[in-house]
């Protein structure tokens, strides 16, 4: 087992006012338990759960105890765990190393083994309680969905995203290296946004997230993007000079501001 060591998480908290004006106070928190990677971080009432290179990690927010699942305690044969989601009903969704599982009531078990023995880096559960997942494979990269009754049909996109959100009229927003896509699930339609048609600070989207107003807020290497209902997009930052630069993941709270997990090292 590793050694424990220290999650550090470097939090830019912004403000989003009205004119769209951002402020904020950095804070570095550190965490003097579990493994020092952390891939993903989904809270669940008064639990925090962490998917990390070591299993994932479950924080009680009010007892501070800690629940640790590995091969070695659990149903989950695989160490690395890179994304996480949650159904409207409470499953955790748990991509993996080598494949898809689920936590339901304390109990962990693996979904379409046969089918998704795959790295999994993205998951995402939309209004619907579908699950999409992006799944990587010998280089290449896949889509997918997975339905309520665990059904899976590929989704026929060109390559699988890195990151997936949805904004309420259900078009999903789909994150890759090289370009930011939505597309509808229920008619196909699909339209890549890149540096030929859009005003994005760079196009290697890193994150993706979707407030209670409807904004789109879009993560990529160097910069951060507002793209609202209707209406202009917003950009910040486009250098490696930015704030923003660096940025690893995003979170939205219940006061609608936008937190950003930086690379702290």
């Amino acid at each position: 087992m590793p050694k424990p060591g220290y999650v550090q998480l470097l939090c830019w908290v912004i403000f989003i006012a009205a004119a769209a004006t951002l402020s904020g106070n950095a804070n570095c928190v550190s965490f003097s338990y579990g493994p020092r990677d952390v891939n993903q971080i989904i809270k669940d009432n008064d639990l925090l759960y962490l998917g990390t290179d070591a299993g994932l990690v479950c924080i009680n927010a009010v007892t501070d105890s800690i629940t640790n699942y590995h091969w070695g305690n659990s149903g989950l044969t695989a160490l690395r765990v890179h994304s996480l989601a949650k159904s409207q009903e409470g499953k955790l969704w748990i991509g993996t190393e080598n494949g898809l599982y689920k936590l339901q009531n304390g109990i962990i078990s693996q979904v379409q083994a046969n089918a998704l023995k795959r790295d999994i880096p993205v998951l995402f559960v939309d209004a619907n309680n579908t699950l999409w997942l992006g799944l990587g494979l010998s280089g290449a990269t896949s889509f997918y969905k997975l339905d309520a009754d665990e059904n899976l049909t590929e989704v026929m996109l060109m390559g699988g995203p890195q990151s997936i959100c949805a904004t309420p009229d259900g078009t999903l927003w789909l994150g890759y290296d090289d370009c930011l896509r939505s597309y509808v699930p229920a008619t196909a339609e699909t339209h890549v946004y890149n540096e030929t048609n859009s005003s994005l600070p760079d196009y290697v989207i890193k994150s993706l997230k979707c407030n209670s107003q409807g904004n789109l807020w879009v993560l990529s290497s160097t910069g951060l993007t507002m793209i609202p209902p209707a209406g202009n997009w917003i950009s910040y930052g486009g250098s490696v000079e930015s704030p923003f630069a660096g940025g690893k993941q995003l979170g939205i709270d219940q006061l609608d501001r936008v937190w950003i997990v930086m690379n702290n090292y």
